[in-house]
């Protein structure tokens, strides 16, 4: 079943950076966040008992199934990035989406305003500047 929803999951990203695909940074973003966003509460009871299980069995963050396309969205756009563009770069931009998805699901916070907290989240990290 997690591998199930991990590919749903990877294939609503894949295609929503599809039609995307030209735009600057911040409109492929919301895009990829709005995409993952969307899948988690469509059975949100449902994907958060697959969140435990994926962590006691191990899994987790680490192996997020539709990392790659973070990471290539992240490269095609290193121009407008302030932090420097890398897997690490890519992994702590993951965490910091899972953990506000997965939070706001916990809370019963709306979908919306969870794609808004991420989107601000993830931005700030990748774009502030010291």
């Amino acid at each position: 079943m997690i591998n199930s929803f991990e590919d749903a999951t990877r294939e609503a990203i894949l295609e929503a950076m599809r039609s995307g695909s030209g735009r600057p940074l911040k409109p492929r973003l919301r895009l990829f966040v709005r995409a993952l966003v969307v899948m988690h509460y469509r059975r949100p009871r449902l994907n958060r008992v697959l969140e435990a299980e994926e962590e006691r069995l191990g899994g987790g963050a680490e192996d997020f199934a539709f990392r790659p396309g973070l990471l290539d969205l992240l490269q095609e756009h290193k121009s407008e990035i302030a932090t420097p563009v890398s897997g690490a770069t890519e992994r702590v931009a993951m965490a910091i989406l899972r953990s506000v998805v997965d939070r706001g699901l916990a809370v019963g916070a709306s979908q919306r305003s969870v794609e808004q907290l991420a989107m601000r989240a993830v931005s700030g990290f990748l774009l502030y500047k010291e």
